[in-house]
Formats: structure tokens, C-alpha cells, sequence
């Protein structure tokens, strides 16, 4: 799709989503789909013009009872960077509540370093994960 940001781990950076974190890009025939990895959940999926223009258009964010409306634009400067900036639209379920952020956001490929050890974090979950679910299997096993 586009060799100026070829797909992989990034860092995604927008305040009022998402602080610093991980994503991963994978083209797609309509776009590239950015998936959040880490605490906050979701992804989204921009197309990009001729001129390297980048469009939010498409988004999956939203929560039990708390809807979220994700669009923005920005540019490609350089291969694996990206930036623009954002508003995030929330409305909770019930009558009337609605709120608006605006801000900043940044997409830049991970380093060798930073997928690295973001890999040697998830491997630790997994085991914890595992010994926790050994446990659990263990006790149940004991009871008479």
C-alpha cells in the first residue's frame, strides 16, 4: 500500500486518546489500520493521497455505554513518521452528554530497541498468565 509507511510496530502517540504506545499497521484494500496494543483498546484506519496527505476515516474505539467518534488528519513527512492532529468526540449512553478533544498526534516506527523490549513484555504476561491459570487448575483439582 505505501512504502512510506510500511507496516509493523509503531508508537502512536495523540494525548487525547492514547500516550505513547504501541500499534501495529497492516494495509488494507481501503487503508492502513492502525490496532491500539496496549491499556486503551482500538484501532482505526486512514487513507492516504497522492500528495501524502492521511485522513482518519474510519474508527473502533468505543466502550460499554461510552461512544467515541475518532477523526483527524496529518501528513507523512518522512518514511515511518507521520503527524497531525485529531478530535475525539464522545457521547456517554443517556440523554444528552457529549464532549470534545482536540489535539496533537504523532505515529513513528518502533525502534529495534523498543519492540524488542516490548516483546520481552508481553512474553512475561503470557507466563503470568499461565502460571496464574496452572493455579487456578491446580486448586480446583484439590478440592474433595
Amino acid at each position: 500500500m505505501s512504502p512510506l509507511l510500511p507496516e509493523g510496530l509503531y508508537k502512536f502517540d495523540c494525548p487525547i486518546v492514547y500516550d505513547n504506545g504501541f500499534a501495529e499497521l497492516t494495509h488494507q484494500n481501503n487503508g492502513i489500520k492502525v490496532q491500539l496494543l496496549e491499556d486503551i483498546k482500538g484501532s482505526f484506519t486512514f487513507t492516504i493521497s497522492s500528495d501524502n496527505t492521511v485522513k482518519i476515516v474510519d474508527a473502533e474505539m468505543d466502550y460499554p455505554g461510552l461512544k467515541r467518534s475518532f477523526k483527524g488528519e496529518g501528513h507523512i513527512l518522512q518514511t515511518g513518521y507521520a503527524e497531525g492532529n485529531a478530535i475525539m468526540w464522545l457521547k456517554t449512553s443517556g440523554p444528552i452528554s457529549r464532549n470534545h478533544r482536540e489535539g496533537p498526534w504523532t505515529l513513528r516506527e518502533a525502534t529495534d530497541r523498543e519492540i524488542k523490549s516490548y516483546r520481552a513484555k508481553q512474553q512475561r504476561l503470557e507466563e503470568r498468565k499461565a502460571r496464574a491459570e496452572k493455579a487456578r487448575t491446580d486448586s480446583s483439582s484439590k478440592k474433595p
